[in-house]
């Protein structure tokens, strides 16, 4: 059980757990023979991204400039991760100057674009800097290409040879900038079957991209990085198909993992170690669910593909679930959960509505008001622990010792997204 003090809901990490999930993201990009720059929007924590530093991570990836500030904020300039984190979004045009600053003045941020307005805006910025004509300390700032290997989100999409070579030129030409590689996100790796498929198609695009681009940076061979959770575990699995051929790997999600993680066959489900404490707030007699305080703003309302089932029940698309052993009244005594465990289908801000079945497996709906007691409390692991993470501004953080006692051994705070 989780200590009955701790306030609800509570975003709870697992510190065995999150070490090995780690440490199996390290052993898979090294058996790809690339680099790890993993993406901290999943935990957005200082104390995480040293553990993934001190496993060998080149730097970080984040999701918006203030996660970059915040980490930078956090490391002094002669820590690593404060030199080398990436932008991995389209440069927003009004944020152009403040990146411009950050980059200079930390000499850590690698900025992306996918469109010549982009980087016109990044030479305005820097032509209001005193003294940026002058190649120094944070200058050139390095800048990156996205691609659009066919998820068709942003990038320059993977067959426009001619947008991708006129980005280059664009970003070669000016002094203050260097062209710093093509990224590209593979984005139906999260669709069930489909992570290989996804990996080897970024792959080629940005292979692609790269030979036909690469007479406009001579040299080393143009970097290529690409990255999810899905298709790292899918070339881990296959290492001979994609050992050599990918510069970086930029994951995310497989520092929590999630329910679709394991729905999609990149993890276990004992490999989650994110979870969400919450309590239960209303329980009416005859009704078949109880009302936690975990709603869209503690989960998400991101759901698991419809093919999610969990020790032969067919939970289908859900928000979260609850597990065997991870449900107890308010003094902390255990309650029997189905095998299958209890999903949540429905949230609403604030409220949560846990779906209930009798311990015996039969299906049958139960009374909430005597299986669930308002006062009792319920873990809950979540469809997309990216998403809910960033409704937290702390983490709980917890270790186990013997005789299975879990203990908070400290509180991991997390620096803002916006």
């Amino acid at each position: 059980m989780l200590p009955v003090e701790l306030a609800t809901p509570s975003a709870v990490v697992d510190r065995d757990v999150l070490d090995a999930n780690l440490d199996r993201a390290t052993a898979r990009v090294a058996r790809l023979g690339a680099r790890w720059r993993p993406h901290a929007k999943t935990h957005r924590a200082v104390s995480i991204a040293r553990r993934q530093l001190r496993r060998g991570a080149v730097g970080l990836t984040v999701a918006t400039l203030n996660e970059a500030i915040g980490l930078e904020q956090a490391f002094p300039l002669r820590g690593r991760l404060a030199r080398d984190v990436f932008w991995a979004f389209p440069l927003i045009v009004s944020e152009a100057a403040r990146a411009v600053d950050t980059a200079i003045r930390t000499e850590a941020l690698r900025l992306a674009v996918d469109d010549r307005r982009a980087v016109r805006a990044l030479q305005r910025a820097l032509d209001n800097v005193p003294g940026s004509q002058f190649v120094g300390r944070g200058l050139p700032i390095r800048v990156r290409v996205e691609i659009d290997a066919g998820y068709g989100r942003s990038g320059v999409p993977a067959d426009d040879v001619a947008g991708v070579r006129a980005l280059i030129e664009a970003i070669g030409g000016d002094r203050r900038l260097r062209f710093d590689g093509l990224f590209t996100h593979e984005g139906d790796a999260y669709q069930p079957g489909c992570a290989r498929g996804a990996a080897v198609a970024a792959r080629d695009a940005l292979v692609n991209a790269r030979d036909a681009s690469a007479d406009l940076a001579p040299g080393d061979p143009i970097p290529i990085s690409l990255g999810s959770t899905p298709s790292l575990a899918a070339m881990a699995a296959e290492p001979e198909a994609f050992a050599g051929t990918i510069d970086e790997i930029r994951s995310g999600n497989d520092v929590f993992y999630d329910l679709t993680q394991v729905a999609l066959g990149s993890c276990a489900m004992d490999d989650l170690a994110f979870t969400v404490l919450a309590s239960v707030v209303s329980a009416r007699p005859g009704r078949r669910a109880a009302v936690i305080d975990a709603g869209a703003l503690a989960l998400s309302k991101d759901r698991t593909p419809e093919t999610f089932a969990w020790n032969g029940a067919h939970h289908g698309a859900i928000h979260g679930l609850v597990l065997p052993g991870d449900a107890w009244t308010a003094d902390g005594a255990p309650i029997a959960v189905t095998r299958g465990g209890w999903p949540i289908r429905r949230l609403s801000q604030e409220h949560g509505w846990l779906e209930l079945a009798d311990a015996g497996d039969s299906g049958a709906s139960v009374d909430a008001a005597r299986a669930l007691p308002v006062g009792s409390r319920v873990r809950v692991r979540p469809a997309h622990s990216c998403l809910a993470a960033a409704c937290f501004t702390r983490y709980v953080y917890l270790k186990r010792f013997a005789n299975d006692v879990t203990r908070v051994v400290g509180w991991w705070p997390t620096c803002g997204r916006r």
